[in-house]
């Protein structure tokens, strides 16, 4: 039955208000706020029994702001609508007492400064950019994309014109244009023609003004087959055999933006089925796994992925994958689920395989609970693919051979550089890996507080590949260039000293 207090109404997107969407984090709050005939502030919510929401819009808004119930489609679309790269979201006037932030907010929506901003984006997205960076320079500013991995100059932008332009971003992002002297957030929900796509907007002051970085994520992006990660025969049967288990942990690391989100999913969605209960908490939700029930991250509303952990553990799972392990909390709880029947996934960040138990050492948690609990590690980074529209046979540069011991092969793939990789000679990224099997020797290892280096050695005794040593099985097998794997791999002093050109 519904509450008699917020009577229902149908939304569209033209009844958006942009004075009060100002003033909102409406996005966020899932709430759309409504233009009115009587001059009365309104907003439509899907679910007013959202007390914490309620309580955002009245604190933004005011008491008397009227709350409408609309269906959660109707929200859903008056908020696509409002993200894709059309219309402007902000009024000349009632914005705010100030006159500055009141021509701040009619600059962002000049025709001009729009243009510009959804050209960087749309451009972004088509390049298949993972970044994009408006950088503040002393006299003007560039926007940067950053493209399988490295960044590439996109095109200059005025200093008349850069105000403007981070201005409108935060409009879109849904931030305080009035603040420009701290760090802010925000994310923008938008749509093209491959579905949708989410973008997470950060902003910092400098000296020369507010550099902004949108990182570009597809909601929606295809999850590859097992096939498609190009996992060697041995690294691949080590991880079959974990995720087949009925427990235990595994654990992938590598900097942000190496591909540990695909692999967890990629690796989720091979075990998944519905008779096996999966409860994951991400940060954001970046694919769809069948037969999981997926949950966000909110800091906001306090549920942290330590907070979803624990409330996983009630829920009778099989399969749990939490996005990050970052703290002493987070890393018990996963250890202890893994122990007590539960296959767990989830990602922390070391250079290789074998730092992965001494970092959970480093956040408090017992060895032998690390030891009793993690069965594989995985290490790994992206490598630029060599385009293969101009790609030709070359020899390997002898100092690069010669530092590689004999590791390297004689010839290899490079491409020339054409329209199709613009100029670069490569296009699109793989992956490189790095897998180590906690077997009973790594165990006791662990629990002796061995060293990395002491694990790396009994791992590679066993088997395990250095990501080195797997990049140059791509090399040979003309996916990648040497140069581009001692640049992403090489722990090795190789780097800067014999990459060459």
């Amino acid at each position: 039955m519904h509450d008699s207090r917020f009577p229902a109404r149908r939304v569209e997107p033209g009844d958006i208000d942009p004075a009060l969407a100002a003033a909102l984090n409406w996005r966020r709050l899932r709430a759309v706020p409504l233009r009115t005939d009587n001059g009365r502030k309104a907003v439509a919510v899907a679910d007013p029994s959202d007390l914490p929401a309620l309580d955002a819009i009245r604190r933004a808004l005011g008491y008397d702001v009227e709350v409408y119930r609309a269906a959660p489609e109707d929200i859903e679309l008056a908020i696509e609508a409002s993200s894709a790269f059309s219309g402007a979201l902000l009024a000349d006037d009632d914005l705010s007492a100030s006159g500055e932030v009141e021509e701040l907010a009619s600059r962002a929506q000049e025709a001009p400064i729009v243009n510009l901003v959804n050209t960087l984006i749309r451009e972004a997205i088509a390049r298949d950019a993972s970044d994009l960076h408006i950088e503040a320079e002393q006299d003007s500013a560039t926007a940067v994309l950053r493209v399988d991995g490295v960044k590439q100059p996109l095109m200059r932008i005025s200093k008349g014109d850069l105000l403007g332009v981070i201005t409108r971003i935060k409009v879109m992002a849904g931030m305080d244009i009035a603040e420009r002297r701290l760090p802010q957030d925000g994310r923008i929900r938008a749509v093209d023609s491959s579905g949708p796509v989410d973008i997470r907007v950060s902003t910092i002051p400098s000296s020369h003004g507010e550099c902004a970085c949108l990182r570009i994520l597809r909601r929606q992006a295809a999850v590859q087959s097992l096939d498609d990660l190009g996992l060697s025969p041995r690294d691949r049967a080590v991880v079959e055999k974990g995720i087949r288990a009925s427990w235990g942990m595994i654990l992938v690391s590598g900097p942000t933006g190496s591909g540990k989100s695909t692999t967890l999913a990629t690796l989720l969605r091979r075990i998944a089925s519905p008779e096996k209960e999966i409860l994951t908490v991400e940060d954001p939700v970046e694919y769809q796994i069948p037969h999981a029930h997926q949950v966000q991250v909110n800091e906001r509303a306090g549920l942290s992925f330590a907070r979803a952990l624990r409330a996983f553990l009630r829920h009778d799972p099989d399969i749990i994958m939490v996005g990050e392990i970052r703290d002493q909390e987070t890393a018990e709880i996963a250890t202890r689920a893994a122990m007590t029947g539960h296959l767990v996934f989830s990602t922390v960040h070391t250079n290789d395989a074998p730092s992965v138990p001494i970092r959970l050492i480093d956040m408090g948690v017992e060895p032998f609970l690390i030891a009793s609990s993690l069965t594989v590690a995985i290490a790994q980074r992206l490598v630029r693919r060599t385009c293969t529209a101009c790609a030709t046979d070359e020899p390997v540069p002898e100092d690069l051979a010669a530092a590689l011991g004999g590791r390297a092969p004689r010839t290899q793939k490079r491409g020339r550089g054409c329209d199709a990789c613009r100029g670069t000679g490569y296009r699109g990224r793989a992956a490189i890996f790095e897998v180590m099997l906690v077997s009973p020797k790594i165990r006791a290892l662990i629990t002796s507080r061995a060293d990395a280096d002491a694990i790396t050695s009994a791992a590679a005794s066993e088997g395990m590949t250095s990501l080195l040593d797997d990049g140059i099985r791509l090399v040979k097998a003309g996916i990648t260039t040497l140069q581009e794997v001692v640049r992403v791999a090489s722990s090795e002093g190789l780097h800067g000293e014999v990459l060459g050109g």
